[in-house]
């Protein structure tokens, strides 16, 4: 709808103060997701500190690893995409984030950890 501003029309005003809580909303998830982002970045960088003195194990045997988990899918895009589940009974891939079989029904069992 277009609306014709007008301090005193309310409907135009709801309009406009639902739009703000709305990015004010957006906006705190953000920041709450930056947040997150950045915990987890420290205990990432953390965890590869520790494990690569423990096991001797160099950045670059780390970014080899990167780059062939990259590849999996074909892709040298920087992210790690799931394979698909293989049905038990049918033996037809799935998207990982089913619960039965797109073919046969049966209920997909996921056995990794990623």
């Amino acid at each position: 709808m277009t609306y014709i501003h007008n301090p005193n029309n309310s409907i135009f005003n709801a309009e406009v103060q639902g739009a703000s809580r709305t990015a004010h909303s957006a906006k705190d998830k953000a920041i709450r997701l930056q947040a997150d982002l950045d915990t987890m970045l420290l205990k990432m960088q953390a965890m590869w500190e520790v494990i690569s003195v423990k096991l001797n194990i160099s950045d670059e045997e780390l970014l080899s690893k990167i780059k062939e988990i990259d590849l999996r899918d074909g892709i040298e895009d920087g992210k790690a995409r799931p394979e698909p589940l293989v049905c038990d009974s049918c033996s037809k891939p799935n998207n990982n984030k089913r619960r039965n079989c797109l073919f046969c029904g049966k209920e997909l069992t996921n056995k990794r950890v990623f």
